[in-house]
């Protein structure tokens, strides 16, 4: 029984691409128990037929001219982002849509913003799972995203560029701010409700977003 719970999770595994990431859920089968399938996966592990990332997480590697390839971290990311929103989808519904999703900040959001030419050597993200490793290519903090649940994921871009966009160096201030208008505008977003937003957040980064607004917009 053992050997044959672990030849069907290999059978399914060996369906996904090289380089994806999974959890036991990916590989469940009805017949077999929750347990009886972890326990396949070590086996298999141990077999060096796959990999694991961390606890509970493993990746089909992707053979290299170097050797097996790590899993890439932002894919495991988004895989721990998407087995939350299914836990969360089957406890609440589509409520938390909006609180579970991932959100470029300080560096890689100028960056995807438009606002600076600097190419992050980190990216750095908030989302509302914690990451399961110390990467020097990505930074994840752990934010409770309830509050910005409301906001479409423009908005909360251009609210949290607001609340450090004093922190883009070597950018011309000029530039920067018809780059944030211009964002604005592809993305439909006007200045009275980007004030509003900042207003309804409130706190010390609400007053401080309404500030750098105003100071984007008197600039010529």
């Amino acid at each position: 029984m053992r050997g044959l719970c672990s030849r069907q999770v290999l059978n399914k595994i060996r369906e996904f691409k090289s380089g994806s990431v999974f959890s036991w859920r990916d590989v469940a089968i009805p017949r077999f128990s929750a347990g009886t399938v972890q326990r396949a996966l070590s086996r298999l592990e141990a077999q060096s037929k796959i990999k694991r990332y961390s606890q509970g997480m493993y990746y089909l590697p992707q053979e290299t001219l170097v050797g097996p390839s790590r899993a890439s971290d932002e894919a495991v990311l988004q895989k721990l982002l998407l087995e939350k929103r299914a836990r969360d989808q089957a406890s609440f519904g589509n409520e938390r849509i909006r609180i579970n999703r991932l959100i470029p900040v300080g560096a890689t959001l100028f960056y995807e913003m438009g606002l600076t030419t600097q190419v992050p050597v980190q990216k750095s993200f908030i989302a509302p799972v914690r990451f399961p490793g110390n990467s020097k290519a990505l930074k994840v903090v752990t934010v409770p995203m309830e509050k910005y649940q409301d906001l479409s994921d423009s908005e909360l871009k251009s609210y949290l560029a607001l609340v450090s966009l004093d922190k883009i160096g070597n950018e011309s201030s000029d530039e920067v701010a018809l780059a944030f208008k211009r964002f604005l505008k592809i993305n439909f977003i006007s200045r009275s409700c980007l004030r509003d937003i900042c207003t309804r957040l409130g706190g010390q980064k609400g007053r401080k977003a309404i500030r750098n607004l105003e100071f984007v917009f008197h600039l010529n």
